[in-house]
């Protein structure tokens, strides 16, 4: 990394692109997660008054909460690494897909 240049630099080396494809990726990974954890729990939330008395006291506080409360507990459990990134994403979004 060290010290990066202009935006303009930037583009033409290729490093902007080759970031940007990177960011791409996490978003990606991090939604395609949620939704495959998110929905499936969302559908049964909805077709049972117990699941969903069981969840909603789990869930429902995250959404209120700031995410970036958690970067902390994220880079103990995973690291600065890519798949931190993932996973915060991913956590950041799954509680607004559940409902």
């Amino acid at each position: 990394m060290g010290n990066r240049g202009s935006a303009l630099e930037d583009l033409a080396d290729g490093s902007f692109v080759h970031d940007g494809w990177a960011s791409i990726r996490r978003v990606v990974a991090a939604i395609a997660m949620s939704a495959i954890v998110g929905i499936p729990i969302g559908i049964a939330m909805a077709r049972s008054a117990a699941v969903e008395a069981l969840l909603k006291w789990v869930i429902f506080p995250f959404r209120t909460a700031p995410i970036t409360a958690f970067i902390p507990l994220f880079i103990c459990f995973f690291g600065i690494d890519e798949q931190m990134k993932v996973w915060f994403l991913f956590f950041g979004t799954v509680v607004y897909i559940i409902p």
